[in-house]
């Protein structure tokens, strides 16, 4: 999903206009480990050599892009990322290049949702009680590798041959990506969250491709299942479940499903190409939604929904019998989303924020606004917010 790091503006109680900067990028060589406590970096960074940064904490405005050959070591340090739109890819991992985190922290200082994306055969190994928090994903894709040893690192995502290493009471949400023409049966239990779990899975990515989980004494606090295109996924047994749907052109002018309120069922959008899932004794905790192309989708619930996406010129209205954490609920191109009447949700971690990018559009109709909803618009992006409280 495309990101942009451009200016953005938030609502809450007045306006207060946020330009970003247009830095030269700054390019780190060699190693670097003095003895001053923080350190600020503006602008992007590239590593393409071995680096590291030890017992202090960098703040990063730009991204961090580290190249083949390149590797960055954090050594009981603090990397903190500064990124002014929720969701921006702030570190990238290319082909040939590694992360190494010991006992070491990454995560947002500006309040707002990062991600990171490693590539190729590019490797990051988190150890010693590292920490990745306040972040939208760790990305993995083509054949690279997470080691996750005694360490949270909170989102990750498999895609393609990624091979994921969850060991020694390490703590992940794993979010497995299923595109295409693929049928994935898992059997009882296989996606089941938990405390000390020990098993493999084999996540059937895209037509003749796998990844690789390898779970070993590892706490899972859940499993995202993003379905894409035409795959269709079956499973049993299953607990904590976020179910992904990517719809691309689906039109319905009247969707009620309780599909977070039963603990078996199925929904099929395969008429419009787009996938099917079914589950057994399996308990879908809340629903993401991905709506694209020419999408056109009333939906009256009753659905608890995390994120919600609408892209292209798509068109969603989610109606009263829906609750939305809307963590994150964001529009883009020349998409629209109405929400009438909803619920909104939040607790100790998780708050509602919602982004109208590009010329999209957010219509909010007689809808309370938790204590911590943030609002933002990029770029020509619009909000309109009638009546509720909150605001």
């Amino acid at each position: 999903m495309r990101r942009s790091i451009l200016s953005s503006m938030l609502l809450t109680g007045g306006f207060a206009l946020m330009l970003a900067a247009l830095l030269p990028t700054v390019d780190c060589g060699g190693s670097s480990s003095g003895s001053e406590d923080s350190e600020k970096m503006p602008g992007d960074i590239t590593i393409a050599s071995p680096t590291t940064w030890s017992n202090k904490s960098v703040a990063v405005t730009g991204k961090i892009t580290i190249v083949a050959g390149g590797s960055l070591t954090l050594d009981h340090a603090t990397l903190l990322f500064e990124p002014e739109v929720e969701d921006s890819l702030m570190l990238e991992i290319q082909d040939g290049g590694s992360l190494h985190a010991v006992a070491a922290t990454l995560k947002s200082g500006s309040g707002k949702q990062y991600n990171v994306e490693v590539h190729g055969t590019a490797a990051a190994r988190f150890e010693a009680g590292s920490f990745a928090t306040n972040h939208s994903g760790l990305r993995f894709y083509d054949t690279s590798t997470l080691t996750a040893d005694a360490s949270d690192v909170e989102e990750v995502q498999v895609h393609d041959k990624v091979t994921l290493n969850i060991q020694n009471g390490a703590a992940a949400y794993v979010v497995c990506f299923f595109t295409g023409n693929v049928t994935a049966d898992y059997g009882s239990g296989e996606f089941a969250a938990g405390s000390g779990i020990s098993r493999d899975i084999s996540v059937k990515s895209a037509p003749g491709m796998a990844g690789s989980i390898h779970l070993a004494n590892a706490d899972i606090s859940g499993f995202q299942l993003d379905l894409v295109g035409s795959a269709s996924v079956s499973i049993a047994g299953g607990s904590e479940i976020v179910l992904a749907l990517h719809l691309e052109d689906y039109v319905n002018s009247n969707f009620t499903s309780g599909i977070t309120n039963v603990t078996g069922g199925s929904v099929d959008f395969s008429a419009s190409g787009n996938p099917k899932f079914q589950w057994t004794n399996s308990q879908i905790s809340a629903v993401n939604l991905y709506l694209g192309g020419s999408s056109d989708v009333i939906w009256n619930g009753p659905t608890t929904f995390v994120e919600v996406n609408a892209m292209d010129s798509s068109r969603l209205t989610l109606n009263g019998g829906v609750k939305l954490w809307a963590n994150l609920l964001e529009t883009y191109n020349t998409a629209l989303v109405v929400l009438n009447g909803v619920t909104l949700l939040e607790d100790e971690a998780t708050f509602p924020s919602i982004t109208a990018e590009d010329k999209s559009s957010i219509t909010i109709n007689n809808v309370a606004a938790t204590a911590n909803t943030q609002v933002y618009r990029v770029d020509s992006g619009k909000i309109s917010i009638n009546g509720g409280s909150g605001w």
